[in-house]
């Protein structure tokens, strides 16, 4: 219009405009240690879940093979029945002071502690003389639970990434600061399971050799 002066653009061709997220102060170490500790329990848990749950169930509660399948099936089916479940009501659910987000990770982690060590321990009552059907009731309750809660902590964990970062860079930091404790844990758990192994068959020696020579 006359008597206006427009202000020559600064953009040129080939160039992306910033977005203002860029601009954002970048997240502090202190975060991204936290963030990065947020899925260990998960990890522990799911090595041990992969890696000792069925040797768990057919050499220490004495179940046969098909039996201790089961269980492992009970628990992926549970899984893959939360999973898509917590996802939608965690992006349903309203804030809050705490965070949405963190409110689903603490409900999960605190589902996972509570529930994961029942499911490797021997029934807390005299279950020996009862028929093997009430050790099912006994057992995948605690399954359930703490594949909900596996399901919620890592849900919620992950949604955090576009929450906490602003720029491409910061969100693969992130991500890959995530899957470091992964690793270590799988590193960690392989050797556990083979002492866990050992143990079982020190322990189970006397009786088979007994049986082998009687």
């Amino acid at each position: 219009m006359p008597g206006h002066h427009l202000k020559k653009s600064t953009f040129k061709f080939g160039r992306t405009p910033p977005i203002m997220g860029d601009c954002q102060k970048p997240i502090t170490r202190i975060a991204k240690f936290s963030y990065g500790v947020g899925h260990v329990l998960n990890d522990l848990c799911a090595s041990m879940w992969f890696s000792y749950l069925l040797i768990y169930f057919h050499k220490v509660v004495i179940f046969n093979n098909i039996d201790a399948g089961i269980f492992l099936l009970a628990g992926q089916i549970a899984d893959g029945i939360a999973t898509p479940i917590i996802g939608i009501q965690s992006d349903k659910s309203s804030n809050n002071r705490y965070g949405k987000r963190k409110t689903w990770h603490l409900g999960g982690t605190l589902s996972v502690a509570l529930t994961f060590p029942f499911i490797f321990n021997l029934c807390i009552y005299e279950c020996a003389n009862n028929p093997r059907w009430t050790l099912f009731i006994y057992y995948i309750p605690f399954i359930v639970l703490f594949q909900f809660g596996w399901a919620a902590t890592q849900i919620s964990h992950l949604a955090l990434i576009p929450e906490l970062a602003t720029t491409t860079s910061e969100k693969v930091s992130l991500n890959a600061i995530r899957y470091k404790p992964n690793i270590r844990d799988c590193i960690f758990a392989s050797p556990s399971t083979y002492v866990m192994k050992l143990y079982v068959l020190v322990s189970s020696w006397p009786s088979f050799r007994y049986s082998a020579t009687g």
